[in-house]
């Protein structure tokens, strides 16, 4: 390997390193400082026309401490129904991320409002 061969190679792995490192960083960012929610998938999104966003959601979610909050978010692909998430909104109504959690992961107060939406009303 000549020594101009040798330092192409290790620019293009110092770019990818580069690369890689900033799309964790820019993933990382829209979590971080974010008021988090969880909201479990119950319908299937509705297509919305966008060819890279192709799904909206919107969803009753509820903080840490149970307190309930309707959101809207974007998914690139239908969302597995009855999967549960944490979303992260930025300011009011801005979700900024979302990801896939395991229930045990919810904090039991929003976990119990999340079940109390799947309880059919009570026959009186």
């Amino acid at each position: 390997m000549t020594k101009r061969t040798g330092w192409i190679v290790l620019s293009a792995v110092m770019i990818a390193v580069l690369a890689g490192g900033a799309g964790v960083m820019i993933s990382k960012a829209k979590r971080f400082g974010k008021k988090q929610y969880y909201t479990q998938i119950t319908q299937p999104g509705l297509p919305n026309g966008q060819a890279s966003w192709g799904y909206t959601y919107e969803q009753s979610a509820f903080d840490e401490n149970g307190k309930a909050r309707r959101l809207t978010f974007l998914a690139p692909k239908n969302l597995r129904l009855q999967a549960y998430l944490r979303v992260y909104v930025a300011d009011e109504d801005f979700v900024t991320a979302w990801e896939e959690v395991d229930g045990d992961a919810i904090p039991a107060p929003a976990r119990k409002q999340l079940q109390l939406l799947k309880t059919p009303p009570a026959n009186q």
